[in-house]
Formats: structure tokens, C-alpha cells, sequence
């Protein structure tokens, strides 16, 4: 655990008073992602401490508090809060990696619509 920053964004102190180059980088100061957003979330579900999750996403325990408030000032319901979240993880993918990601979205439904024939038909054919 001594390896692990105590507190990064701000040029705030690490365990050993100062903070090193790579805990900079690792900090992800600015916007935080959606991904991010959503690991603090389930952590905070599972009952983890502010500071457990600060130290594991690399933000300081105040950023943390603050993406929890958020999220729970939100009375939606899971549905929307996972079309928000999908919303906001494909909004900070590059748009090079649309292209890709919507075949793969294709090649998905035709492997449903693929297993449904065929076990439509192990059904009709007594096989199942």
C-alpha cells in the first residue's frame, strides 16, 4: 500500500511527501471519464471508503465526493442512469473507433437473430 499515492490531482502529497512524474500522469487531471465515473460508483455501491476509491482511480478523496454527489442527486432509474453512463463512455471514444464498434453492434444482433433460427429449429425438430 506505501506504493500507492495518498492524494494526486493538485500536486497534493503522495506517501512520501512529494509526487513523482508517473503519479502525475497517472492522475487524470481534468475532466473525469465515464469509465472512471462509473468504477467510483460501484465501489461506493459496494461500501468501499472515499479514501479506498480515491486511492484506486487516482483522484483525491474530494473529487471522489464529489462524483458520488452527483450521481446520487440523479433519482432515475437504473435504465437511464446505464443509457446515461453508455452515452457519456462512447461520447469519449474517438471517432475512428465508431466505425469498428458499430460493426461489431451488427455482427452481435446477427449472432442473436443466428442462435434464435437455430434453436428455433432444434425446437421443431424435436432435437432440443
Amino acid at each position: 500500500m506505501a506504493d500507492r499515492p495518498e492524494h494526486l490531482p493538485g500536486g497534493e502529497s503522495s506517501s512520501n511527501g512529494t509526487v513523482s512524474n508517473d503519479e502525475q500522469s497517472l492522475a487524470g487531471r481534468g475532466r473525469i471519464s465515464a469509465e472512471d465515473r462509473i468504477r467510483i460508483a460501484r465501489m461506493h455501491q459496494q461500501g468501499e471508503s472515499l479514501e479506498s476509491i480515491s486511492q484506486q482511480v487516482y483522484r483525491s478523496p474530494r473529487v471522489v465526493q464529489k462524483v458520488i454527489d452527483v450521481r446520487s442527486e440523479r433519482p432515475e432509474s437504473s435504465l437511464t442512469v446505464k443509457v446515461d453512463e453508455l452515452i457519456e463512455l462512447l461520447g469519449d471514444l474517438p471517432e475512428e473507433a465508431m466505425e469498428p464498434l458499430l460493426s461489431l453492434v451488427k455482427l452481435r444482433r446477427q449472432e442473436k437473430d443466428i442462435r434464435a433460427r437455430l434453436l428455433q429449429f432444434l425446437k421443431e425438430s424435436n432435437r432440443l
